[in-house]
């Protein structure tokens, strides 16, 4: 009887689990890494087709994440293909939104692995394209009067985050296609243990405690409760 009401007991918690699961409403895309920064450059490996990026040209201004968990909040990219000049609607929003950025990785460990992973809305469908370098691996992609070296040191790391747009419009009007508006994103970096996102391994450990405490204590005091009324009852009748 009492293993009847510990497999109830797993069988709510993986309901209410999945049930959570479902109301995350959104794409993510994600790149797993291992942090190397006395390595051969593997710039190719990551994306071979990006051209130099002359709208870097401000490495203070880069957003600065730092493991075992940062998140980047309310981002927004322009597709590849879209200037923001050329937007018939364009504001002062609109002309600030690039169509790359740079993220400093910080405080990263050497041969420890990484989760850079982006998340954005399903009613805004891209590609996104995500790069993480050494500085010598992204000096290849800038332009050679900035240096990098004058900014960073050497145990750091950049992110380089461009999208795509992927949908179709029913729009008639081409100034305001989906494809040229703004892509609102959320970039985050954690750090694995056991392959596990930082933030996962929590919420796990957390499950896994409230489980312990509920079989060992909650569950044999509900199970001698309701076996009390069940008694009480038959004398009863």
């Amino acid at each position: 009887m009492q293993l009847m009401h510990v497999s109830s007991f797993l069988a709510i918690a993986w309901t209410v689990a999945l049930i959570l699961s479902s109301l995350v409403q959104a794409n993510t895309e994600k790149i797993i890494f291992a942090a190397k920064f006395n390595c051969i450059s593997t710039t190719d490996r990551f994306n071979s087709d990006l051209q130099e990026d002359q709208g870097a040209v401000d490495p203070t201004r880069w957003k600065q994440m730092v493991p075992p968990h940062t998140i980047v909040r309310f981002e927004s990219i322009l597709p590849k293909n879209v200037q923001s000049s050329s937007l018939a609607y364009s504001n002062q929003t609109h002309s600030q939104t690039e169509n790359s950025k740079w993220y400093v990785l910080q405080g990263l460990e050497d041969s420890v692995m990484y989760e850079l992973r982006v998340s954005y809305p399903a009613s805004s469908p891209a590609d996104f394209n995500i790069a993480v370098w050494t500085l010598s691996e992204a000096q290849k992609y800038l332009s050679k009067d900035l240096r990098l070296d004058k900014y960073f040191t050497k145990n750091v790391m950049l992110a380089h985050v461009d999208a795509t747009y992927t949908g179709i419009s029913y729009l008639t009007n081409k100034d305001q296609y989906p494809e040229k508006l703004p892509i609102p994103y959320n970039l985050v970096l954690e750090r694995l243990y056991f392959r596990i996102p930082y933030q996962a391994l929590k919420l796990a450990v957390t499950i896994a405690v409230v489980a312990i405490i509920g079989l060992k204590y909650i569950v044999p005091k509900a199970h001698s409760a309701l076996k009390e009324v069940s008694s009480m009852k038959e004398k009863g009748d």
